[in-house]
């Protein structure tokens, strides 16, 4: 999961937001230079993070081809077969959590 979470974001495919609500995928779309166009964008959030899809975050998952998940359900394949990945803060904490803490 290391190796794979550090190549995506040594090919600029990796950001964290703070929650997945429109705004912040907007902001990350514009901050990373993705388009409408790019492939697919995998969305993680935290196990207890309150997803509340609306109808503004539901037109951008669709527009971006994105999918939501949660961290504790994702693994390395899933990671490398999405060409952009958007973890909430919650969801890195979570992965630090599972993979990282001894």
């Amino acid at each position: 999961m290391r190796c794979a979470l550090s190549s995506k974001y040594a090919q600029g495919q990796l950001t964290v937001v703070d929650t997945a609500d429109a705004t912040q995928l907007e902001q990350a779309m514009q901050a990373h230079g993705w388009t409408l166009n790019d492939a697919r964008t995998l969305i993680l959030h935290g196990n207890g993070e309150n997803i509340s899809l609306d109808e503004t975050v539901k037109e951008h998952a669709s527009k971006l081809r994105a999918r939501f998940n949660g961290a504790h359900q994702t693994s390395v394949y899933e990671l490398l077969c999405h060409d952009h990945v958007v973890l909430t803060r919650q969801a890195v904490s979570e992965l630090e959590h599972r993979y990282w803490c001894y």
